[in-house]
């Protein structure tokens, strides 16, 4: 005998969510542990940062879903939050960072650099 499995609009709506994030999954290939290259370790600080980078994608009026995705890693004893990114949003992150510290100074400028070339 032949089984029927009903779908509701819910089921598809689940489904292209899951397909939806695997494809970002792909996109957002940095994270923001990698800010550490710039000495960048203080998480209420990365917050900041990403907060202003957020703004200016939706500023500009781009998707920041499809950029920032703001997910938790546990390491067994605590939980902690983290961004996983777009190359694009991993810049910003960093053009928005504070210029105090000299490596993002140093990376700004070659951001900046680039860009004239």
């Amino acid at each position: 005998m032949m089984q029927l499995k009903l779908y509701t609009d819910r089921d598809q709506l689940h489904a292209l969510d899951a397909l939806n994030n695997c494809m970002l999954d792909d996109y957002l290939n940095r994270s923001s542990k990698e800010l550490e290259v710039f000495g960048l370790t203080d998480l209420p600080r990365i917050e900041q940062f990403v907060a202003r980078a957020l703004k200016t994608f939706s500023i500009a009026n781009l998707p920041t879903e499809a950029h920032f995705k703001h997910v938790f890693v546990s390491n067994g004893l605590e939980t902690i939050g983290m961004w996983r990114l777009s190359d694009l949003a991993f810049n910003m992150v960093v053009l928005c960072a504070e210029p105090s510290n000299a490596l993002i100074a140093q990376a700004q400028l070659e951001f900046s650099k680039a860009r004239l070339r």
